[in-house]
């Protein structure tokens, strides 16, 4: 019973945070002019992702307050890192480079792009974050692996509306059953926030951005660093690792497209 009036309050908490922010928070986006076209050619809120944060640092510290746990200081500061460098590179991000590829070869050119600030970030937390419950080296190397491809992953993912979203939930989902729910908390913030968010994504008022997918990314790798075991994560990692070759290497909204069932969740909600 106590836990369930928990949850009840951490969910009102976020809502409440979330309704009393979303207004001022997109306000400001279409004020730095931080806006994108979508796959349709729609203009669109770029960086949206940005009104998930706060609700989900406010979630996150009402459980702090409550279990003086400092993993969940160590939480927020990671997805505030994280989504403020994503929003750096809705900002600023050149839109001709694209995939990791793209990057790589920008920066053999001499060019730095934001990608690649990203990717370099991405690991120093990663490193970050895996130093914090390191106690051997091959352990170190799949953490800091594992947490940078979660980081990218979703945004591999990012290219329709809700799509991002829809395999955030499926991937937590999986990795809470394989971490045989350990910390819930963890995701239920971002889980309320989500839930709010995305009727706007599917019609197409904004979008995640950069920003929203690194803060998703961040979240589902931070917990998978912190609650799985050595085994579990290296599968992961392997998973990971073929996901970003496939993707360098085909599309996968074509591949997408072409199986039905994959097809029927991808556009379950969206204005095709």
């Amino acid at each position: 019973m106590k836990t369930m009036s928990l949850y009840l309050l951490l969910i009102l908490l976020v809502s409440l945070t979330y309704k009393l922010s979303k207004k001022t928070l997109l306000s400001f986006l279409t004020s730095i002019g931080l806006f994108s076209s979508n796959y349709r050619g729609k203009n669109l809120i770029n960086g949206a992702g940005f009104v998930l944060l706060l609700p989900c640092l406010v979630g996150l510290i009402f459980i702090f307050l409550l279990n003086k746990k400092l993993i969940y200081i160590l939480y927020c500061l990671v997805l505030i890192i994280l989504a403020l460098t994503g929003l750096l590179d809705d900002s600023l991000g050149q839109v001709s480079t694209k995939g990791l590829a793209g990057h790589l070869k920008a920066l053999f050119k001499g060019q730095l792009s934001t990608g690649i600030i990203k990717a370099i970030l991405g690991l120093v937390v990663g490193m970050m974050v895996s130093l914090f419950k390191y106690t051997k080296l091959i352990e170190l190397f799949i953490d800091i692996l594992v947490f940078s491809l979660s980081v990218n992953y979703i945004n591999l993912l990012d290219l329709r509306p809700g799509r991002a979203i829809k395999t955030y939930f499926l991937s937590s989902a999986l990795v809470l059953l394989m971490a045989k729910f350990h910390e819930p908390f963890m995701f239920l913030s971002i889980y309320v926030s989500l839930i709010l968010y995305i009727g706007g994504e599917m019609k197409e008022l904004y979008m995640l951005g950069d920003t929203g997918a690194n803060l998703l990314g961040a979240s589902l790798g931070f917990y998978t660093v912190m609650n799985l075991p050595l085994s579990a994560k290296g599968f992961l990692a392997i998973v990971q690792i073929l996901i970003h070759i496939f993707a360098e290497c085909y599309s996968i909204s074509k591949i997408i497209d072409r199986l039905p069932s994959l097809r029927l969740i991808d556009r379950l909600g969206r204005r095709d």
